[in-house]
């Protein structure tokens, strides 16, 4: 074994992957129950080493699978993730492992943990008002310090799962007592104001500490409407119609990654842009987007979050700035559709009913039950991926594949 030529991905990763071997690296990735079930996992054709683990984000259980292959100290190049649920573990197997490259602990935990994130950007830039609810079980109304509306959300979720608007101290109540009766009294929560504007998310690239590359993206509709039934439409500002908000926007980001040291990788954060056209931070991870936020950046810059940060962690990455290309994506998840519905259409079907679509991607199968997006954004049919010259043009694209989905028997 070449010590120093090879690389720990925790989660697994197909572009990563691909993106390491192809640098002559040699690849090790951790995997679990959760990459078996919504990771499309491809057959073992790259020469990748895959080391089973019941659950990733289990820092014990991935440090003992790797002692079970006799993994020593200084044997990995670098360590690194895409996955929320895995920054952590990457950034304590860093630590553990005197690895080099990746995200330190410290600076995972500031991302991972989003009341602790909020605490330390709440001088540096505008943060909705919060507070840390450490249980159900123990938690006094009379603490309570959020003024109705507010935003329940878990301390360390992700894909808008058990995150609910909150207009009345009464349906708090009720709502602690659906989770406590689910099994969720001793989790951690955050409640904070309900901020009124509209939702935007940054992707980007993060590089020597320099915002390399960045996209800002808004959702049609708040996040939270997929509690209605609805689902995520989302299409991007382009920096050419938005300069303004792209320059409010780089130096807002530049604040915060210099207070959460945050020097090397991808980013997603989510933000809202009040009437007055203020930026408010709502949090950030240290990965690339899900959904199709990486194919939608990749078609405006011909560059992959997800082989990006790949690049950076090999110290592959070549610093250049391509050029932006003058059209606008969209993208939007596929929320349910007709359960006697026994084939799933081809992109060239598609094509056919709506010619701006570019890449859908399915992730349920006919005769499985179907998925519930009321609970999370990753209970989805599938997705896909449209292009257009406005956003006016790319609004009625989307809508009129989904229609088709909707009414597909």
């Amino acid at each position: 074994m070449n010590k120093k030529n090879r690389i720990l991905i925790v989660g697994y990763n197909y572009k990563s992957i691909f993106k390491c071997i192809s640098e002559g690296f040699e690849v090790d990735v951790l995997i679990d129950k959760w990459d078996y079930q919504y990771g499309n996992i491809e057959p073992l054709m790259l020469g990748e080493r895959r080391i089973y683990v019941e659950e990733c984000a289990n820092t014990t259980l991935a440090i003992s699978a790797l002692y079970h292959y006799n993994i020593d100290k200084n044997e990995y190049h670098a360590v690194f993730t895409d996955y929320e649920f895995t920054v952590v573990t990457a950034g304590i197997l860093k630590s553990i492992l005197n690895v080099k490259n990746g995200i330190d602990f410290e600076q995972a935990v500031f991302f991972r943990d989003k009341y602790a994130q909020k605490r330390k950007l709440a001088s540096i830039v505008p943060v909705a008002n919060n507070q840390l609810i450490e249980n159900l079980v123990n938690f006094d109304f009379k603490d309570l310090k959020i003024n109705f509306p507010m935003v329940l959300k878990p301390l360390a979720g992700a894909g808008a799962e058990n995150t609910v608007k909150v207009e009345s101290q009464e349906q708090l109540k009720k709502l602690f007592k659906t989770l406590t009766n689910k099994g969720y009294a001793y989790n951690s929560y955050l409640i904070e104001e309900f901020i009124e504007g509209q939702e935007l998310y940054i992707d980007g690239i993060v590089y020597e500490s320099k915002i390399n590359l960045f996209t800002i993206s808004q959702y049609w509709e708040p996040l939270l409407k997929i509690k209605e039934h609805s689902t995520i439409k989302t299409f991007t500002l382009h920096p050419s119609k938005y300069n303004s908000l792209y320059a409010e926007a780089q130096k807002f980001l530049s604040k915060i990654f210099e207070e959460l040291k945050f020097r090397n990788g991808v980013f997603h954060m989510e933000v809202f842009l009040t009437r007055d056209n203020k930026l408010v931070f709502s949090e950030c991870a240290a990965r690339s987007g899900g959904g199709m936020m990486d194919q939608a950046f990749k078609t405006l810059y011909d560059v992959s979050l997800k082989e990006s940060v790949a690049d950076i962690f090999l110290e592959t990455y070549k610093d250049n700035k391509p050029k932006i290309k003058n059209i606008i994506t969209g993208f939007a998840l596929i929320p349910t559709i007709n359960k006697s519905v026994n084939k799933l259409p081809t992109i060239q079907e598609l094509k056919k009913i709506e010619p701006t679509i570019q890449e859908v991607i399915y992730e349920w199968s006919p005769g499985d039950e179907l998925p519930d997006i009321t609970k999370s954004s990753t209970k989805r049919i599938g997705m896909f991926l449209v292009t257009s010259d406005s956003e006016v043009e790319l609004k009625k694209s989307i809508t009129k594949v989904l229609n088709y989905f909707s009414e597909l028997k």
